[in-house]
């Protein structure tokens, strides 16, 4: 499992010059309009309602991300930042 704060992102906006912006309700959205399974659906919510200690998510999630962003047409250094700020995360049992 690994964790994202979709309020603090992290993301190279243009070549060399990195902000920390957040992003909850633009990949909410994106994520929301190009839903094509009930899983990504609510993937989007989750992200979109996002609190300032961010989500679960796990490594297919993300890879779902991506493959929307991709297909969406989002640039790639903010695709490449989805991975960049996934932290590691362990669940306690």
């Amino acid at each position: 499992m690994k964790r994202i704060n979709f309020q603090c992102f992290k993301a190279e906006m243009e070549i060399g010059r990195f902000e920390t912006i957040d992003v909850r309700k633009e990949f909410g959205n994106v994520l929301f309009a190009n839903a094509t399974t009930l899983e990504q659906d609510e993937l989007a919510r989750r992200i979109f309602h996002s609190k300032s200690d961010g989500i679960e998510i796990a490594e297919q999630e993300i890879e779902a991300i991506r493959k929307v962003f991709q297909a969406a047409g989002i640039r790639y250094s903010v695709v490449k930042a989805i991975e960049e700020n996934a932290r590691d995360f362990e669940t306690v049992k």
